[in-house]
């Protein structure tokens, strides 16, 4: 994939995503037929343990712009929760609802059956995810601290399972709440909120 001064590459990284990969250039074909660069996009498979290396291959075998390399084992540089939905599925079974912290529609929902209520403070970006979405449904799943302030004191749920960045502090809460760390796994705090 040589680029030149009018082409671009899209860099996609991917990691355990076997469900979305034949969904991902799809959604980049009005950019396609729109732009007047010269297109390609690149896989990157951080060593994916699923079948994601296979439907990379697939896709790149129907587009001849799309390309992919694959790296044997994922250092854990990206965004992955694969292994935090899974301990939550197995450690806490009742739970059928996720908070996430400071995330708006993270890839969990791409890989668990756990609903997923995004906590944010008021920032206004999207992540990559949104394109995937059939409707606008998800918006329902958003809740601004930055609008709301007081929302986690007044409606969070009494021990509800949180997910946030290991280096992210979660809101402060003058004392009516704390936060019980649970698990740190690849990167995500799992947390539970205790009301007093």
């Amino acid at each position: 994939m040589n680029e030149t001064p009018n082409s671009i590459t899209i860099i996609i990284p991917v990691f355990n995503e076997e469900a979305g990969i034949e969904r991902i250039v799809p959604a980049f074909e009005y950019y396609l037929s729109h732009t007047t660069l010269a297109v390609s996009i690149l896989f990157v498979n951080d060593g994916s343990t699923d079948s994601s290396l296979v439907q990379i291959k697939k896709v790149c075998t129907q587009y001849d712009y799309v390309d992919f390399i694959s790296f044997e084992k994922n250092p854990g540089l990206i965004n992955d929760t694969h292994r935090v939905t899974d301990w939550i599925s197995v450690h806490k079974q009742a739970e059928s609802r996720v908070y996430i912290y400071d995330k708006r529609l993270p890839s969990v929902l791409f890989n668990s059956n756990l609903q997923v209520i995004s906590v944010f403070d008021g920032d206004e970006s999207l992540n990559r995810e949104t394109q995937f979405q059939q409707d606008q449904t998800w918006k329902s799943q958003l809740i601004d601290l930055k609008s709301n302030p007081n929302w986690i004191i007044s409606s969070a749920p009494h021990r509800s399972i949180w997910i946030v960045k290991s280096k992210k502090q979660l809101p402060e809460t003058e004392g009516n709440v704390r936060w019980q760390q649970l698990k740190e796994i690849d990167g995500w705090r799992v947390v539970r909120l205790l009301k007093k």
